[in-house]
């Protein structure tokens, strides 16, 4: 498994990423692209220009193996994983339940499993904006997307 490189610019790491990544992810960023709202296309960009670089495919084998195959991985620690999105998504502006919802299920629709660990960082950190609607209109697809043990 190669190790990919995502371009440095946010805003165009989707469309690298339809052009240089396997056809079962170029599919998923295309399906990406084409539903969510700008918010959540912009959580999407840049949660994957700050993972895709760390690749590792070492640690990405040993991670599938352990989890016995429920999705394949990039290889990154849970704790770099949260360092580099503290930081793709620092200038992120506040969104609307709807907005969080939407960009949470689009992270839960890519393949590799980080970026479902990824879609539920993104909920804890933006939870306050979560009305109460959003339970009944995202929890159950959130939680029934991809197994979550």
């Amino acid at each position: 498994m190669p190790k990919w490189s995502a371009s440095s610019a946010a805003s165009r790491a989707s469309d690298e990423l339809l052009h240089t990544k396997p056809p079962q992810l170029r599919a998923s960023v295309a399906h990406v692209k084409a539903v969510t709202t700008d918010w959540a296309r912009d959580v999407v960009e840049r949660t994957i220009a700050a993972l895709e670089p760390h690749t590792d495919p070492e640690r990405a084998a040993g991670a599938f193996a352990y989890m016995k195959g429920v999705a394949p991985f990039i290889g990154i620690s849970a704790p770099d994983r949260r360092k580099f999105l503290r930081a793709a998504w620092a200038t992120l502006h506040e969104p609307t339940s709807n907005q969080l919802g939407r960009a949470a299920l689009a992270l839960m629709r890519l393949p590799q499993r980080e970026y479902h660990y990824a879609a539920y960082d993104l909920i804890e950190r933006y939870i306050k904006f979560a009305d109460a609607k959003f339970l009944s209109t995202f929890g159950e697809q959130l939680l029934t997307t991809t197994p979550w043990w």
